[in-house]
């Protein structure tokens, strides 16, 4: 039976904590930083070889790509965040993307091939520390009495032109 390996999974855990890890066992990396910059490189370094391939969109949300007997199809998908709050702990979010690059490596280790693609999603700013402001707004999926927090930013332009395709909830103003 093909297993993850425990030992690397928490060696890769304890790396990327390394970047902005501070002495009272925190991490500080906040989106677009040079520290955040060097955990990205760090992450496609992980990943090696013919199979796999790497891509930044226009929001820059970082997708390590790992290829399936038929690339036609779509990826499948995983993953995570790897910013923190200026303040952060060393396993929110960045669980996920280790988790899902254990996964890959295991794969490999085990010599499995699938069919379709894997996709390791990195995204960007979900901690929404870097330069966004905060705004209230009612939750369709909530109590029409509950208001929640949501984060607000400038969109990209290829989001832009899906705008109207989005329902109206999840919509982001016009800057």
């Amino acid at each position: 039976m093909t297993q993850v390996d425990g030992s690397r999974l928490i060696g890769m855990q304890r790396t990327l904590a390394s970047f902005g890890g501070r002495e009272d066992g925190g991490v500080a990396r906040e989106a677009l930083t040079a520290t955040e910059r060097e955990a990205r490189r760090w992450l496609i370094q992980q990943v090696s070889g013919p199979r796999y391939s790497w891509h930044v969109d226009a929001a820059a949300n970082l997708f390590l790509r790992r290829a399936g007997t038929d690339d036609s199809l779509p990826p499948v998908m995983t993953g995570s965040h790897i910013d923190t709050q200026p303040v952060g702990g060393w396993l929110d979010g960045a669980y996920g993307v280790i988790a899902g690059l254990e996964a890959l490596l295991a794969l490999d280790s085990a010599g499995i091939d699938t069919r379709h693609p894997i996709e390791l999603a990195i995204w960007t700013n979900e901690e929404g520390s870097a330069s966004v402001q905060v705004r209230w707004a009612r939750v369709p999926s909530q109590s029409p009495r509950r208001w929640q927090p949501f984060w607000a930013a400038p969109m990209p332009a290829e989001c832009a032109s899906r705008r109207s395709a989005m329902p109206p909830w999840r919509r982001h103003p016009k800057p």
